[in-house]
C-alpha cells in the first residue's frame, strides 16, 4: 500500500546494507527479498483475515515509521537554522494545503530569505560535528 519501495522497508535494507557484502549482496537484492516475503504473506492471505481488526494499527504504525525517518533524513540535510525553519514552514502548508502551495512557499522562502546565495545556502555551523571541524583544520 505504500509503494514498491516505502520507506520503513528502506531503513531496514539500507541499515542492513551498510554492513558490508557478508550482510548483503546488493541493495536490490535485499529489497527484491522484501517484496518476495510482502508476497508469500498473500498466499496467507487467509491468515491475515483473522487478523483485520489490527491492519490499522499495523498501517498506522508503518506511516509513523515513514514520517519519523522522513522527518530524521530532513534534518539531518539541514545544513543552518535558517534551512530548517524553511523546511518547517514548508511542512506545515504540506499539511494544510497540498503539495503545490508548499512547494511554492519553500522557493519563494528560499529566494527572500538567501536573496544570492540561493543556489549556495548558508553553513551556520549548528550541526557542525566539533570532530568534523578539527578534522577540517587538520587538513
Amino acid at each position: 500500500m505504500c509503494g514498491p519501495l516505502w520507506a520503513a522497508m528502506q531503513v531496514v535494507v539500507v541499515d542492513r546494507f551498510k554492513n558490508g557484502k557478508k550482510a548483503m549482496n546488493s541493495f536490490f537484492g535485499g529489497a527484491g527479498s522484501f517484496r518476495w516475503g510482502t508476497n508469500t504473506g498473500l498466499f496467507l492471505l487467509p491468515v491475515v483475515s483473522l487478523v483485520e481488526p489490527i491492519l490499522g494499527v499495523a498501517l498506522a504504525l508503518t506511516l509513523l515509521v515513514q514520517g519519523y525517518v522522513s522527518v530524521r533524513v530532513g534534518v539531518m540535510q539541514a545544513k543552518s537554522q535558517r534551512d530548517l525553519g524553511i523546511s518547517g514552514v514548508v511542512a506545515a502548508i504540506l499539511v494544510i494545503k497540498g503539495a503545490g502551495m508548499a512547494f511554492a512557499a519553500g522557493i519563494l522562502l528560499c529566494a527572500l530569505l538567501y536573496d544570492k546565495d540561493f543556489f549556495k545556502g548558508e553553513n551556520d555551523k549548528t550541526f557542525t560535528d566539533h570532530a568534523e571541524e578539527e578534522e577540517i583544520k587538520a587538513g
